[in-house]
């Protein structure tokens, strides 16, 4: 950031490439803080080529403190996601199926199997 980026910019530039979106808050509490079902806010920032720079709405320019984190990822609010290579696309991106050997069953079935084999 310091040597190709420019906090000033709106969007922030990061580096020649990259623009740093602001979909919503950043350094805001959860919208369901000391509420009871309230759906949480998505504070994840989003990365995006520089070439989306016109596109983009104005926003208040935020200033960057000493300390502190933002997350940057996929927005729900924002409809653009990156794949494995290329630039961004328009929509969500795809749920992936979970892994079966991540699934109680096959622990389970791993634990079975390792009890028969002491007994034996």
């Amino acid at each position: 950031m310091d040597m190709d980026g420019d906090q000033k910019a709106n969007p922030m530039k990061l580096n020649d490439n990259i623009i740093w979106h602001i979909p919503d808050k950043i350094f805001k509490p959860c919208q369901c803080s000391g509420k009871i079902r309230r759906k949480h806010s998505d504070l994840v920032q989003v990365l995006l080529p520089s070439m989306f720079r016109n596109t983009l709405l104005k926003k208040n320019p935020i200033q960057l403190e000493g300390r502190g984190a933002a997350i940057f990822g996929h927005n729900a609010n924002f409809k653009w996601f990156w794949k494995d290579t290329g630039d961004p696309e328009e929509g969500n991106p795809r749920r992936r199926p979970k892994s079966p050997r991540f699934s109680s069953k096959t622990a389970e079935s791993d634990r079975a199997w390792a009890h028969q084999a002491v007994e034996i």
